[in-house]
């Protein structure tokens, strides 16, 4: 594998940085394992209701082999980590890591391959499988004013050298059954009871994904079903745009309903989602491909 270049790391207001805390720079992987888990765990907000995201973070298993002065290889596995509704408000306080004072020279300092395991994570009792590689990452280490060690990374720096590539699935059938729960708790609301709940997956091409669902709905002895229809499409730019949503039902009652499920739609109909701005600092999309059989599978590559 070809060298990359060593680039130092300039300290700009786009500088990410994790403050490592007090100390000398870490020269073995369970000195790095450890200054790393506690930098983390130093951007979660320290009130009560994140709890559960230090827990959270305590399942995070962090594996680091230094290469001299670089890091030659962080595995980091969310394997076994189960995500609940409950943890859908937890945040790190992902300001704090732009926060960075004022710092001496930075060392500069390659992670030659970043990986990142979920074999499976559970999000609300869906498995999700996920499997991301990124390689020569250009980083940097720096004491601030008050000694503490900040671990650095440029942005764009990152976006112009690593490369690497991602695998995320999620089995079909598990998530229909959780939209059933979430579909039959909003009809339950209006009055209605959900009978059943077909969903078809399809990917006409490997950037275009088709969404047809067909839910048979009863009030009383009066039953009906409706119909919603989605179609999105990713172009080469990396944008997904979310053509017309189509919800509709031949039953008058259900139509009813159907019009505040048309409210709640008409937010995504015709919008468009810039997937890199949705990125991790330092990576950029460049292709994007899914495919839907048992699974809905989507394959991407960084550049």
């Amino acid at each position: 594998m070809t060298e990359p270049a060593r680039s130092s790391v300039s300290t700009t207001p786009e500088v990410a940085g994790l403050n490592l805390g007090t100390g000398p720079v870490p020269q073995s992987g369970p000195d790095w394992e450890h200054r790393i888990r506690q930098g983390v765990l130093s951007l979660i907000d320290d009130d009560d209701d994140n709890d559960d995201a230090a827990r959270l973070w305590e399942q995070v298993r962090v594996q680091v082999v230094p290469a001299g002065t670089d890091l030659g290889d962080v595995r980091v596995d969310l394997t076994g980590m189960r995500l609940e509704e409950r943890h859908r408000s937890l945040r790190l306080d992902s300001a704090d890591l732009t926060d960075v004072p004022p710092v001496a020279s930075a060392e500069p300092v390659t992670v030659h391959h970043l990986e990142v395991l979920a074999q499976p994570i559970h999000v609300e009792g869906i498995p999700v499988t996920a499997h991301v590689e990124v390689e020569d990452i250009p980083a940097g280490v720096a004491y601030d004013g008050h000694q503490n060690l900040w671990a650095l990374m440029d942005p764009g720096a990152a976006t112009a050298q690593s490369h690497g590539h991602g695998r995320v699935s999620v089995p079909i059938k598990e998530a229909v059954e959780r939209a059933k729960d979430l579909v039959a708790g909003e009809l339950a609301n209006s009055g209605l009871t959900l009978t059943s709940l077909q969903v078809e997956v399809k990917t006409p091409s490997a950037r275009r994904l088709h969404l047809d669902v067909t839910a048979r709905v009863r009030k009383g002895l009066l039953s009906a079903s409706a119909q919603i229809r989605l179609e999105a499409e990713v172009d080469s730019g990396m944008v997904a745009r979310i053509g017309e949503i189509q919800a509709r039902s031949g039953n008058p009652l259900v139509s009813l309903v159907l019009v505040v499920v048309r409210k709640k739609l008409a937010r995504y109909t015709d919008t468009t989602i810039d997937l890199n701005a949705q990125m991790p600092p330092g990576l950029r999309l460049v292709d994007l491909s899914m495919d839907a059989g048992k699974e809905f599978t989507a394959q991407v590559r960084f550049a």
